[in-house]
């Protein structure tokens, strides 16, 4: 893909091929220069893997059969350190045989923890024998049996785990409490509850829901409130933990060991849109350092590329989730709260068989917000997370030399060698943005160093997934077998080669890299 690789790069030029002469004119005079430079003396702290993880809906889902080679993919990636799941119990859970064994949670948190990955375990649903059956939800019913029972539970996954194990974890309780689905707006018995009812609601559930887990170890991590997006919500249940007083000891305040978030890229034409997400993080911030004494933790436990649910793209504009827009949109999502703090970065969601209960309407790259299809297949959105986990070291400050802001970059630097992940996160939902000529430089290299060995891997638009599951569409029957689409999920590699090092400086030559495309670049002594 550098100066030498532009012209040989067959599919760009198959691709260019079939434009007519003045468009084929057009297309090289509207493409742009953007130059980025990395200043290996200017480092700003040492890289600490972000938190990522990915939501998975439905708990027991994680037992399906059809996904146990991905857990076994996911184990061998080693790219994810968290999981969080919706509705670890069930209404009637208490009404099963042997319920207090919690056997199958056992077997759900055996398959995440033997893939390598931590749990966050998200308390919900209220099973009925402790429910009120007049509240949605069936908040506020026998709270102290609620409270008995998560007690119950968090002992079995001490007595099964280790108390230093369940301590890494996070416990959260429920989910959106300001949102419409999850907070009990839903009208019963003709009662609709106001946003103060939910919010009450909510608190006297998160006070019994702590006792039951800190009587059980006081050094587990418990908080809230995986906020939907309603900001007042967030200021009530802050000011309860810290002001109010404690519906289950009468206490002053209540226990809160970190904040949980949600955010979705919602623009109003739902396309992906980074100043709505980074303007509402900071808002949220705020808020939080506002009406938190002390510097809590903070947890993005749901995020994505736009909101959306199971909505596929025949019925929601949601194309460039299959796309490499949607790795170039997390790599720079991730970039942006690196410098906010999060702890944990949960990206929703997981496969496309925990979305769709329907087999017969089951097809890969339907826009549905995953990591993997139906067939096991990586997404794109993968490839972010594959390039991500190379990063190591001290991060070197990027240079962005020209006023343009389609390419950005991470870099890192660790006993000698320079990496630099880059992409084009092209704003553009459409695919209309244009690529970019883009030269890489690397300056206050080691004075002794007179060649660099220089390796280029990456996701090009014609090497991911998603183009070879498209060109499998048209391909006749007979020559499917030509493509195996696995291999697409791997970063292509793309360059290698040594180039000169005059006076701790070298230029790694200039690329075409077209909207979404990703790549990393490893700089070491020859």
């Amino acid at each position: 893909m550098f100066n030498d690789l532009i012209i040989s790069n067959q599919e760009v030029n198959v691709e260019l091929a079939m434009l007519d002469k003045q468009e084929l004119i057009n297309f090289h005079k509207n493409t742009y220069t953007e130059e980025l430079c990395v200043d290996c003396s200017e480092t700003e702290w040492t890289f600490n893997r972000p938190g990522t993880g990915f939501g998975f809906d439905n708990f027991f889902d994680i037992l399906l059969p059809q996904l146990r080679p991905v857990w076994q993919k996911l184990k061998e990636l080693d790219t994810f350190r968290w999981i969080r799941c919706h509705g670890i119990f069930r209404h009637n859970e208490t009404e099963l045989a042997n319920w207090q064994a919690f056997e199958d949670q056992r077997k759900c948190i055996d398959t995440i923890l033997d893939a390598g990955i931590k749990p966050i375990i998200e308390l919900s649903i209220i099973p009925d024998a402790f429910a009120d059956k007049d509240h949605p939800l069936g908040f506020g019913g026998n709270v102290q049996g609620w409270s008995a029972f998560v007690n119950k539970f968090v002992h079995f996954l001490i007595r099964n785990y280790g108390q230093d194990e369940v301590a890494s974890w996070y416990f959260e309780f429920w989910n959106e409490p300001d949102h419409h689905f999850w907070a009990g707006y839903k009208p019963l018995h003709g009662y609709r509850r106001s946003m103060q009812n939910c919010i009450d609601d909510y608190c006297l559930m998160y006070d019994w829901t702590v006792k039951g887990v800190k009587d059980a170890c006081d050094q587990l991590k418990v908080g809230g409130p995986a906020m939907a997006g309603n900001t007042i919500f967030l200021r009530e249940f802050i000011k309860h933990c810290y002001h109010g007083t404690n519906f289950a000891n009468g206490s002053n305040s209540s226990p809160l060991d970190f904040i949980s978030i949600h955010l979705y890229s919602n623009s109003p034409d739902r396309a992906p849109n980074m100043a709505n997400s980074l303007s509402r993080l900071l808002e949220i911030k705020n808020l939080v350092t506002r009406y938190c004494p002390l510097d809590i933790p903070m947890l993005l436990t749901e995020w994505g590329i736009t909101w959306g649910g199971a909505k596929d793209s025949q019925t929601f504009p949601v194309t460039y989730r299959n796309d490499l827009h949607a790795a170039a949109f997390t790599l720079k999502f991730i970039k942006e709260l690196l410098h906010l703090h999060f702890d944990v970065l949960i990206y929703w969601g997981f496969s496309e068989w925990t979305w769709e209960t329907q087999p017969a309407s089951r097809v890969d790259f339907n826009g549905q917000r995953t990591l993997f299809n139906y067939s096991g297949t990586e997404r794109p959105v993968m490839g972010a997370y594959r390039l991500l986990k190379e990063l190591r070291g001290d991060i070197c400050h990027v240079h962005r030399m020209v006023d343009t802001n389609n390419i950005d970059a991470l870099s890192t630097v660790m006993d000698g060698t320079l990496r630099v992940l880059f992409w084009h996160h092209d704003p553009d939902p459409a695919n209309n943005a244009l690529p970019s000529t883009t030269e890489i430089k690397v300056i206050n290299l080691p004075d002794d160093l007179n060649s660099a060995h220089v390796r280029l891997v990456g996701y090009t638009r014609a090497h991911n997934t998603y183009a070879a599951w498209r060109q499998l569409q048209h391909y006749s029957s007979t020559d499917k077998g030509d493509i195996d689409i696995q291999d697409y999920g791997i970063p292509l590699l793309l360059s290698d080669r040594y180039i000169p090092v005059q006076d701790g400086l070298c230029s790694c030559g200039k690329m075409q890299i077209y909207p979404g495309e990703c790549f990393l670049l490893t700089v070491s002594r020859a």
